[in-house]
Order: C-alpha cells, then sequence, then structure tokens
C-alpha cells in the first residue's frame, strides 16, 4: 500500500481512468494534458500528503476540459491538447511517447539524435528546396540537422523493418495497430515533405 500511495505510475493510471469515467472511453486524449491532470496527485503521492485535495483537484480540471463540456464528444478527435498547434496528432503523440520518447529518444544527445519531444516549425527549404511544416529534432552524428524527408523516411524504415535488431522499438513490442498509426502518420509527413 505504500507503493500504490506514492507511485507516480498508480496516480496516472487512476487519472486515466478518471477522464475515461467521467468523459467517456475511447476518446483521443493528449498524453501531456493527461499528464498535467495527473501532476497533483503525483505531487501528493511524492510529498507523502493525502490526496483528497488533490483528487477534487483532478475532477475539477477533468469537469472543465473540453472534451468533459463536449455533447457526445467524436472520438476521432483531441478536445484537450497542451499544445493546441502541435502538428501531432493526439493518438500518434501517446505512442511516441509511451513507446519511444520517454525511454530512448527525449534528446538529441541521445540514441540516434532524435528528439521525439522536440518538433522545429518549418523552415525554407528542406534541403531539396521544399517547405515542409516542420519536422522532429534529429541530427546527424556531426550535430547538423537532418533534412524532414530524411528524418521521416529514417523512422518510418526503423518503424516498419523485420529486422529485430534494427525494428524500433527494440525492448517492447508496440501493437500492431499502433504500428500502422504510426506509419500510416510518418508515410504522409514523408509524402508532404518530398512533393
Amino acid at each position: 500500500f505504500a507503493i500504490i500511495r506514492r507511485a507516480p505510475e498508480v496516480k496516472r493510471c487512476l487519472t486515466r481512468r478518471l477522464v475515461d469515467y467521467m468523459v467517456g472511453t475511447g476518446l483521443r486524449y493528449d498524453p501531456a494534458w493527461l499528464d498535467g491532470l495527473a501532476a497533483p496527485l503525483v505531487e501528493a503521492g511524492r510529498k507523502g500528503e493525502g490526496s483528497s485535495p488533490a483528487l477534487r483537484q483532478t475532477v475539477r480540471m477533468i469537469a472543465l476540459s473540453r472534451a468533459f463540456a463536449s455533447r457526445d464528444p467524436d472520438p476521432g478527435v483531441c478536445y484537450d491538447r497542451v499544445n493546441p498547434a502541435s502538428p501531432v496528432p493526439c493518438e500518434v503523440a501517446s505512442i511516441l511517447q509511451t513507446s519511444c520518447s520517454s525511454s530512448c529518444h527525449s534528446s538529441t544527445a541521445r540514441l540516434g539524435g532524435l528528439a521525439l519531444d522536440s518538433w522545429i516549425v518549418a523552415q525554407p527549404g528542406d534541403g531539396a528546396g521544399k517547405i515542409t511544416r516542420g519536422q522532429f529534432e534529429h541530427r546527424n552524428s556531426a550535430g547538423q540537422l537532418l533534412s524532414a524527408s530524411e528524418s521521416f523516411a529514417r523512422i518510418k524504415e526503423r518503424v516498419m523493418s523485420a529486422d529485430p535488431n534494427f525494428k524500433m522499438p527494440p525492448r517492447q513490442e508496440m501493437k500492431p495497430r499502433e504500428r500502422e498509426e504510426l506509419y500510416l502518420w510518418l508515410d504522409a509527413r514523408l509524402a508532404e515533405t518530398t512533393r
């Protein structure tokens, strides 16, 4: 019980179940938004405080959300986002956070020079004179930013590889539906950058 009382994973799970109960199951949620909802509970657990005030605050934040206020919310719409301007759809952001950025790709100083939680706004010229909407921060071994098309092509190749030594993520298996969702999004971004 001491572990359950303090573990942030338990607080995040409780928050997700609370959102499902109050708003509805099967909806898309921004993982950063869910983390923000769970923050009061996580902080109370970290400090060893009682969770009643934190739980009330979390319920209040859910009740003030756009998803809660929506009558019959559409499962394909992400109503509440930390960064509403983000071009990464909620479902893809959730997959990337769970499978990739939380473990290996949170900084360009880590594996492959790829930071999946850092989006760079479009810059004129994509190495081939193309203009893109933006890309993840992805650098080569010399520290130079890869073109959007090269970056998306590399990520797509690793996600869809059949070689277990090359396929990403390496230590855990992504659900087939998640892998397909990520592939389709990467494929669309790659097509967009090579037009």
